[in-house]
């Protein structure tokens, strides 16, 4: 996992870089009936990352999008369809095109695949991630949380057409989960099924951040006519600072919690300073706490170069997230004793690595820059001292050669472009462990005659 603030960036990049098509998706489930879940998936595509053409005096743009969903390697669904969008003028590109679709699934794990092609430029997004799907049962309980950008009461009939439509509000999903700037509102919806209407229950809303303080909270007592209900709000949150929170919703019954659910979002407000201490807090002493288990087991896998084989073995038989997020903080508790900085030098280098010999992204089997060969050496031993490259030419395949001075007397690494995709294969070094390849300038020529 990236440090705090390369996450954030990337994640800004992502959504609104003007050279790629950008597809931000998020889903909520909600109780369908005893067996079933309903669980909807709001996808968005900002308007400057679509080509428009003119036709018929609009500017349109067209995707092809196609959405499945797999449990283990069983297709459960699939839907492909032709999104389009148009626009009176094509510098209207601060909106994004945004799109619902809603399945009903049991209870279970799932992944789910989402491609979308822009037909005006053939530029292609692929998506995949897990998700799950909870189970509702008979007692009182709380659906996820769905997050907005505005919630309205329907004012005409008509409006019960709109795909935002849910029991009698027009709810505009935030697929992206950003606010902040021009959303200074966080909007959200929950559903609430097996009431008492004779009871008074008491909801408390509250924000904290990523240290786990609470920065707004909310308490209110309740009496609801119905069995099953709703509840939305909004909080501002334009005084946060930047960074990841989360959103709490609690309903409780004489001081009794009895449902519970919570959101993770993102702020992004430029204008108000970050807490620089409170970063450095959260980085050393309560790493880890808002991961989830895929993010806890990337953080992991990028500890591959610092873990032993023992240390590996150990954490692939853990079961628990809380067990592996304990190891890893005692992993670095126990390296970091003398008050060294071996942590957040790592992970410069991880990150360093990640930007710099990242290949393929757009690719169906990308390659991040600290699995390659090179973010391997990088991280190991840091910055070359010296280094020749030879470019691409004819008859020549490219190569580089990383030389450091002050490691064993001084050693060097061998890089070959096999495939002139920047993958930059390591094929030998003079370094203790690593690759040893006496012939390897023969690698250039079996490289160029596959070429």
């Amino acid at each position: 996992m990236k440090s705090f603030f390369l996450y954030l960036t990337l994640f800004y990049l992502k959504t609104f870089s003007q050279n790629n098509l950008n597809i931000s998706i998020d889903n909520t489930s909600f109780k369908y009936d005893e067996n079933l879940s309903y669980t909807e998936f709001y996808i968005s595509i900002p308007n400057n990352s679509l080509k428009y053409i003119l036709t018929n005096e609009n500017f349109v743009a067209s995707i092809q999008m196609e959405l499945s969903i797999f449990s283990d390697t069983n297709l459960v669904e699939n839907k492909n369809w032709i999104l389009q969008n148009t626009l009176q003028n094509q510098f209207m590109d601060d909106n994004s095109i945004v799109e619902i679709c809603g399945f009903k699934l049991q209870s279970g794990n799932y992944f789910i695949q989402l491609n979308a092609i822009d037909l005006n430029r053939t530029e292609n997004s692929f998506i995949k991630y897990d998700f799950s799907v909870p189970k509702f049962s008979n007692k009182t309980e709380l659906s996820e949380i769905q997050t907005s950008v505005n919630i309205s009461k329907i004012k005409i009939d008509e409006e019960k057409n709109s795909q935002f439509y849910k029991n009698s509000y027009i709810v505009t999903p935030n697929p992206t989960n950003l606010f902040g700037e021009n959303l200074s509102n966080f909007y959200y919806y929950i559903e609430i099924y097996n009431l008492q209407p004779s009871n008074v229950y008491k909801t408390i809303t509250s924000i904290e951040n990523f240290l786990g303080k609470t920065t707004t909270s909310f308490e209110t007592n309740k009496k609801f006519n119905s069995t099953n209900t709703l509840d939305i709000g909004n909080i501002d949150i334009s005084t946060l600072q930047r960074g990841t929170y989360f959103f709490n919703f609690i309903l409780l019954i004489d001081s009794l919690e009895i449902a519970s659910t919570k959101k993770k979002f993102f702020v992004y407000n430029s204008k108000i300073e970050i807490d620089t201490t409170q970063l450095e807090k959260f980085q050393i002493v309560v790493d880890y706490q808002m991961f989830n288990e895929k993010e806890i087991d990337e953080v992991f896998s990028q500890m591959r170069y610092i873990t032993t084989s023992e240390q590996k073995k150990t954490y692939s038989n853990l079961t628990e997230i809380n067990s592996k997020k304990n190891f890893i903080n005692n992993f670095w508790n126990n390296y970091e004793q003398n008050g060294s900085n071996l942590k957040k030098n790592y992970f410069e280098r991880i990150d360093y690595a990640n930007k710099k010999f990242s290949f393929g992204l757009k690719s169906k089997f990308p390659k991040l820059g600290y699995t390659t060969d090179r973010g391997k050496i990088y991280i190991t031993y840091g910055n070359p001292d010296e280094m020749l490259i030879r470019s691409n030419m004819q008859f020549i395949c490219p190569y580089q050669i990383w030389i450091y001075n002050s490691i064993q007397g001084g050693v060097m690494f061998y890089f070959v472009d096999e495939f002139d995709i920047n993958s930059w294969k390591l094929v030998h070094s003079s370094a203790k462990g690593e690759v040893y390849d006496i012939n390897w300038k023969n690698k250039i020529d079996i490289a160029e005659q596959n070429r």
